[in-house]
């Protein structure tokens, strides 16, 4: 997973702090969890958006995955890597099972066929190619 921390309090958005860290591997250690936490708590006037950067071997469990969504702001995975956390699915269907999952915000990755954003509380979705 890729985080990071935006600084929304600047005229210009920039990133803050950026690191590549495991989330949902089997037998996580806390100290990653701390880490998220204390990025969160870095910026919370901020933005803290997490982009996956390879699909899991496994489903992580519920608990965990509702962790990780309700921590952050934007959770942004590609297509394969959705599937491998909700299951397979239309990308309409994958980020529907992300929300409903946690998440506040979901930006699919869709290669040339642009993104998919959807935004939990007003539960509308966007097509931005």
């Amino acid at each position: 997973w890729v985080l990071a921390c935006f600084d929304l309090a600047d005229t210009k958005p920039v990133i803050k702090h950026r690191i590549g860290l495991s989330m949902l591997k089997p037998g996580l250690p806390s100290i990653r969890w701390h880490l998220l936490l204390s990025l969160r708590r870095l910026a919370p006037a901020g933005l803290l958006s997490v982009e996956t950067y390879t699909a899991c071997d496994t489903p992580p469990p519920a608990e965990q995955l509702a962790a990780l969504l309700q921590a952050v702001d934007v959770f942004s995975p590609n297509e394969a890597e959705a599937a491998s956390i909700v299951g397979p699915g239309s990308p309409e269907q994958l980020v529907q099972r992300l929300l409903a999952a946690g998440a506040r915000t979901v930006s699919l990755r869709m290669g040339p066929q642009g993104v998919l954003v959807a935004d939990g509380l007003s539960n509308m979705m966007w097509h931005v190619s």
